[in-house]
């Protein structure tokens, strides 16, 4: 039985796919003591540099809305014949109205890559590419709470 590059080039993740929770450190953000509002500036630009060390781009930012989403990044493995994607979106929840808490996804999809224009031919897919998996932890140990 040959080996499957995907599978050699992934792990499985159990927070593929979902969105996990990360509270901010007070360090990147400031509470107006008048108003309650969050000047969250500081920890955006901190999401964006650590998404431009693995995506070239960003497909949305949208400050008013707090959501930030990458495009979606195609690795193909052609002898597997498939095409993995990836992306991440991160939005700001409410969950805390005392922290700055932000709700991140690292999707990750799979296709036959013959079909790999076919928006429908995707599915869901419980691994990572191994070049995406720190992303997780930086996310986790850099804009949190110690």
């Amino acid at each position: 039985m040959r080996i499957d590059k995907f599978y050699e080039a992934s792990v499985p993740s159990g927070l593929v796919n979902k969105f996990f929770s990360v509270t901010v450190s007070p360090d990147y953000y400031t509470v107006d003591k008048k108003t309650g509002k969050k000047d969250s500036e500081k920890a955006w630009k901190l999401i964006h540099q650590i998404l431009l060390n693995y995506f070239d781009e960003m497909q949305v930012t949208d400050f008013s809305s707090s959501f930030v989403q990458t495009p979606w990044a195609y690795e193909r493995f052609p002898e597997a014949k498939q095409v993995i994607r990836t992306r991440v979106t991160v939005k700001q929840s409410g969950i805390s109205d005392d922290n700055l808490v932000f709700q991140i996804k690292v999707s990750s999809e799979q296709a036959p890559l013959v079909a790999m224009s076919n928006e429908n031919s995707y599915r869901e897919v419980v691994r990572l590419l191994k070049k995406y998996e720190p992303l997780i932890s930086e996310f986790q140990s850099r804009l949190s709470k110690n």
